[in-house]
């Protein structure tokens, strides 16, 4: 039906506004071309909704056999929209229907509307191994298809500070990330620096520290003064006095060596401490099975020898010979190979890979 109106549209509405003719008159005849493709597409809707209702009425059982026996008929192109609107995901019976009918051409198949299929997505960093999240802040509370603006600055600020303070815990921020925050920073007022500092944390926005105040360094001025001690109050007196002294180049892929405990200073209390030092020195099973799925799957990783090498094997190594990081490295030697590959981008690693 969109589709015929669409159509209709472009064959009846298309209106040229030439340079020497008064647009006061233009206007005029387009709005009547409109008017007279709407009453169009209302008495085509009058006419085709009662034989479809009737129809539908008659087929109050569809199973997806009977809706595949009558799509396979219809002359032309079959378009299922929204990944076919299957309600029971990959187990929906209609995907083998649909799956079928691609096989035999003539059958597209839109790649939307993925959100129907599970929950919200989660913006949220282990810091180091407690979620910070901030969903609720970030994500629309009605999601449209497609591309959707942040509610705010504030918003925005919030998800950019989330992010680089997962990528300082991981020593893997990027210059560019700071760059951002600086000049978000400039855009904001006082009301978005208000909505921003506004949490029912009892810490308030303590892990947003490092990275306002890595943009105060580099970009000075950029970030008030009154934001930075808000944020200052309630961060943990390590996680303080580490931020006092870091440069780009401590929290970044530029620091080189191997970490027993990288980020260990975000935690926010010593109970917090030693179990992050736990999953370094005890990983779960699930932790070393994501170490084995990335020394087998990712390029990078196999090009230094040390994700594929046994967990008591690499605390053995980093005890005796202190070795480089991995990410580092392969970054280092495609930069001096005279025909590398371009270097891939890595982001923030899990605890136990970082």
């Amino acid at each position: 039906m969109g589709g015929i109106a669409m159509r209709l549209l472009r064959s009846r509405a298309r209106v040229q506004v030439d340079d020497d003719t008064q647009v006061e008159g233009q206007v005029e005849r387009a709005v009547e071309i409109f008017s007279r493709v709407e009453d169009e597409i209302r008495d085509f809707v009058g006419r085709d909704l009662a034989a479809s209702r009737r129809r539908l009425e008659n087929c109050s059982d569809l199973t997806p056999a009977n809706v595949a026996s009558l799509l396979q008929r219809l002359p032309g192109t079959v378009v299922f929209d929204h990944l076919g609107r299957l309600a029971g995901g990959v187990s929906d019976p209609a995907l083998t229907v649909i799956r079928r009918m691609l096989d035999r051409g003539r059958t597209w198949v839109k790649l939307s509307g993925a959100y129907m299929f599970g929950a919200a997505p989660a913006y949220a960093e282990a810091l180091p191994i407690a979620q910070v999240d901030i969903t609720a802040f970030v994500f629309p509370q009605r999601a449209i298809p497609g591309v959707n603006d942040y509610p705010s600055l504030a918003a925005l600020m919030r998800h950019l500070l989330l992010h680089a303070a997962g990528n300082i815990r991981a020593r893997a921020l990027r210059q560019i990330q700071i760059h951002d925050i600086a000049l978000l920073a400039q855009r904001m007022q006082a009301g978005d620096w208000n909505e921003l500092l506004e949490t029912s944390d009892r810490r308030g926005l303590w892990w947003a520290l490092p990275g306002l105040a890595l943009a105060a360094r580099y970009y000075p001025n950029c970030i008030p003064v009154a934001a930075l001690a808000s944020t200052e109050r309630g961060c943990p007196a390590w996680l303080r006095l580490a931020t006092r002294h870091h440069e780009l180049s401590d929290v970044s892929w530029s620091k080189i060596r191997i970490q027993a405990f990288p980020g260990i200073e975000w935690s926010k209390s010593v109970g917090e401490m030693l179990a992050f030092a736990r999953t370094r020195l005890v990983p779960t099973r699930t932790e070393l099975t994501a170490v084995k799925y990335l020394a087998d799957t990712q390029s990078w990783a196999r090009q230094v020898p040390w994700y594929g090498q046994a967990h008591v094997t690499r605390i053995l190594r980093w005890i005796f010979s202190r070795p480089p990081r991995v990410q580092t490295m392969y970054s280092v030697q495609c930069a001096l190979e005279q025909d590398a590959p371009p270097s891939v981008a890595v982001d923030h690693p899990s605890p136990m890979t970082a």
